[in-house]
């Protein structure tokens, strides 16, 4: 299914639920949380709601410290590691204590995997994923 299709859809399933809605109304009941969602979605609607700045400064800060000690994303000189395993192990260690450092962690090891990964079998994009989703990745990365 397309974005599109999938975008489409989901409004169709919101214009229902907003007729619903105003039924409900027109018998004397408050308006749901439904009707303020009926408008079609815009790309910058789940931009902006789509993301965390807390997380995002909480990753950038872990970052940071992880420059200064083990050096710069994508240099040469920075080791190598199994970005991929500690990625799990962190985010393993989340699930069992709900410590939200480990899940920054594992956010920043899944970066650094990304970034500069050395999986043998590494590629993009997915075999499921929609063409228009990979374009905009190759467009973004120059």
């Amino acid at each position: 299914m397309t974005l599109e299709a999938l975008m489409e859809e989901r409004l169709e399933a919101y214009r229902r639920a907003a007729v619903a809605d105003l039924w409900l109304r027109s018998a004397g009941r408050p308006e749901t949380e439904v009707v303020r969602w009926a408008r079609p979605l815009t790309y910058e609607d789940l931009a902006a709601s789509e993301w965390s700045a807390d997380f995002e400064t909480s990753m950038r800060c872990r970052m940071i410290m992880g420059a200064l000690r083990y050096g710069r994303l994508g240099t040469p000189c920075r080791r190598r590691y199994d970005w991929a395993a500690a990625a799990k192990k962190r985010i393993d260690a989340y699930v069992a204590t709900g410590n939200l450092a480990n899940l920054v962690d594992g956010a920043n090891l899944c970066l650094l995997e990304f970034v500069d990964g050395r999986h043998p079998l590494r590629h993009w994009p997915s075999p499921d994923e929609e063409e228009g989703v990979t374009q905009h990745v190759k467009e973004s990365e120059g």
